[in-house]
């Protein structure tokens, strides 16, 4: 979880059973951005955020052809905790680390 993701979700999330590691919780909660993605990828987490500016990161790892996490966005404010939750939920279940690699997946899903 990015910085600025409300604790609620990562609390909802454990309770579905769902690995969750908040950048609070790694004590990485003043690290770069780029660093940011490149530590969940040594995690083999995904990177759930709400902060746009992943997307230049992306975009610019998808040019170099460098292998990044999988960045799952939603904007702030559109979801309810919920919503998030549920849908993360989903992703989670569904989807390999491996098959979100190199991809930028938005909320809602529909």
């Amino acid at each position: 979880m990015d910085v600025h993701i409300p604790e609620a979700i990562s609390k909802g999330l454990r309770a579905r059973g769902i690995k969750v590691v908040t950048v609070q919780e790694d004590q990485n909660h003043e690290m770069p951005d780029s660093d940011l993605l490149d530590r969940a990828f040594e995690l083999r987490c995904i990177l759930y955020t709400q902060d746009q500016d992943f997307f230049v990161i992306a975009s610019e790892r998808l040019h170099d052809q460098q292998t990044f996490t999988g960045i799952v966005y939603s904007k702030q404010q559109t979801l309810s905790y919920g919503q998030i939750i549920e849908e993360l939920e989903l992703i989670a279940q569904c989807c390999t680390f491996e098959e979100l690699q190199n991809r930028l997946e938005y909320l809602p899903l529909k």
